[in-house]
C-alpha cells in the first residue's frame, strides 16, 4: 500500500473547464498534473481490476487537509479512506506526515503528488 501516483489505474483526463472533446483530449503536464492550457489541475478517473472506480485530482501532500479523501492502492487494487491527519513531521526535517483511516500513516516528502478526491471536504 502506498501513497504514491499509480498511473496504471488511470482511465481517462478531463478538464474542469472544458478543454478536452474528441478531437483534442486533455493535454496533461504530468509533472504537476494540470491542463497545459489553462494551468488547471485535471480530474483522473481511475480503475482497478475489480472495477473500484475513483475521480481524483492530484496534488502535493502539503495541501492535503483533514477530511480530505485519498485515494491509495492496496494489494487488490485502489481503496480511498479519510485523511486523520497531515502536518509537518515533527521529528524528519523535510518530510510530511499523512495518517489516513483503515491504512495507517507514512512519511512523505510534501512534494509529492497524491491523489484526492476532488469536493468531499467541507
Amino acid at each position: 500500500m502506498t501513497f504514491r501516483v499509480e498511473t496504471v489505474f488511470d482511465l481517462t483526463h478531463t478538464c474542469p473547464t472544458g478543454h478536452n472533446h474528441s478531437d483534442h483530449p486533455t493535454d496533461v503536464d504530468r509533472r504537476n498534473w494540470t491542463c497545459r492550457i489553462c494551468r488547471q489541475s485535471v480530474y483522473i478517473e481511475m480503475v482497478d481490476r475489480a472495477e473500484n472506480r475513483q475521480l481524483v485530482e492530484r496534488v502535493p501532500a502539503r495541501e492535503i487537509c483533514v477530511g480530505d479523501y485519498l485515494v491509495y492502492r492496496t494489494h487488490a487494487g485502489i481503496d480511498a479512506n479519510l485523511v486523520t491527519g497531515s502536518n509537518p513531521h515533527r521529528f524528519k526535517a523535510g518530510r510530511w506526515f499523512l495518517s489516513v483511516e483503515n491504512f495507517g500513516s507514512d512519511h512523505v516528502s510534501p512534494e509529492q503528488y497524491v491523489s484526492r478526491i476532488p469536493g468531499l471536504n467541507p
